[in-house]
């Protein structure tokens, strides 16, 4: 039976089983180019990103040290500052029950500006804490007064400690410095 037709309609030819002259023209994947331009970007991408993961870590390492090194220093002074000022002026640092320095607290020597040296490594671990390598001192000198030998009760200390590459060179190192008075600053 046909139906009617209304003004307005057009008559279609039947459309083809596939729309374009060959069957299989359209339903192609991606070419072997495009595949290889695609893998090429990615591996340039994966290489960028491992580039940046060992200086990454190279950096949270040093941080981790620098950190350290500063929460040392910073125990070392107020062991210090819990000492009498006679205790630290000599060539000795008289310790108390917690050893503060090497050696019993006997001086390793001066340095060329006229600090006595008084090695930590030992006794706060320091190649452990910061590797090998890793040294710590306890530097003092009095100041001030006759002749600059320190009659005025003043103590320069300093704390060094330092990092060293494996052939002895410095790699990195850390001062503090502050001042001990023979006097209380505040009663």
């Amino acid at each position: 039976m046909l139906l009617p037709m209304s003004d307005t309609a057009e008559l279609r030819p039947p459309r083809p089983a596939y729309p374009c002259a060959r069957p299989c023209a359209r339903l192609r994947g991606f070419t072997l180019i495009e595949v290889l331009v695609a893998a090429f970007i990615l591996l340039l991408m994966a290489m960028m990103v491992a580039a940046v993961v060992p200086i990454s870590a190279r950096g949270t390492h040093q941080s981790r040290s620098y950190t350290q090194t500063v929460l040392l220093a910073q125990r070392k002074i107020d062991q210090l500052q819990e000492l009498t000022y006679n205790n630290v002026e000599g060539p000795t640092i008289k310790q108390g029950t917690e050893p503060i320095v090497d050696n019993g607290g006997s001086t390793t020597g001066l340095t060329p500006d006229g600090y006595r040296k008084f090695p930590f490594t030992d006794v706060e671990d320091l190649p452990k804490l910061l590797g090998p390598g890793a040294t710590g001192e306890v530097r003092t000198r009095s100041w001030g007064g006759a002749g600059q030998g320190g009659t005025n009760g003043l103590l320069g200390v300093q704390i060094v400690v330092e990092w060293r590459e494996g052939n002895g060179t410095v790699k990195s190192s850390y001062t503090i410095s502050t001042v001990l008075t023979k006097m209380p600053l505040f009663n």
